[in-house]
């Protein structure tokens, strides 16, 4: 479960600003592939993030593996200044997957995270994720163990030539395949 709360998040997307403004992105589409055993069972739109030409995010929307919308959050902005904000969740609340307590602790090296322990209440050691990363500072992979330092998952990533996120694969800790999530943009 833990694992999930590292990949299924909003940060899943790790373009700067700076990318999309440079590379002129207006949106980026989000498609997982769900595996069971190895085998693909099912595909769905999970996000759509869209950006105005300063880079200023103005929508966010996320769908449910059913179709359903999950959330919306429509932003306005003037200039670099937003000054409206509709944000629609249809289940009352925006999700969250976090528990009511976790401690998290991480170690970075050349401005980039290493390594991340999460502890539960009583302060014992309940993960670790380590992290690697390319020549440009891309994230190529995260491994994640459990307490007794068994591999619980893994995550690789992989990007175009322009540094774009293009692909990011999820795997058990026995190496099949659990989930991919596809990145396209538009420009």
């Amino acid at each position: 479960m833990l694992l999930l709360l590292i990949t299924a998040s909003i940060s899943s997307f790790a373009q700067s600003k700076k990318q999309i403004r440079e590379y002129n992105i207006r949106s980026v589409t989000e498609t997982v592939m769900l595996f069971e055993n190895g085998v693909q069972k099912e595909t769905y739109k999970s996000l759509l993030m869209s950006w105005d030409k300063k880079g200023n995010l103005v929508e966010e929307a996320a769908w449910n593996r059913d179709g359903s919308v999950k959330y919306r959050e429509i932003r306005l902005f003037d200039g670099e200044v937003e000054t409206e904000e509709t944000l629609e969740y249809p289940a009352g609340k925006r999700p969250s997957e976090k528990p009511l307590f976790r401690k998290t602790v991480s170690k970075y090296a050349d401005g980039n995270r290493t390594e991340q322990q999460i502890f539960d209440k009583e302060g014992k050691l309940d993960e670790t994720t380590t992290f690697t990363y390319n020549g440009m500072g891309d994230k190529t992979g995260e491994i994640v163990t459990d307490a007794a330092g068994q591999k619980t998952g893994y995550n690789t990533y992989e990007y175009d030539k322009k540094g774009l996120r293009v692909l990011k694969e999820e795997f058990k800790g026995d190496g099949t395949v659990k989930k991919k999530t596809t990145y396209v943009y538009t420009f």
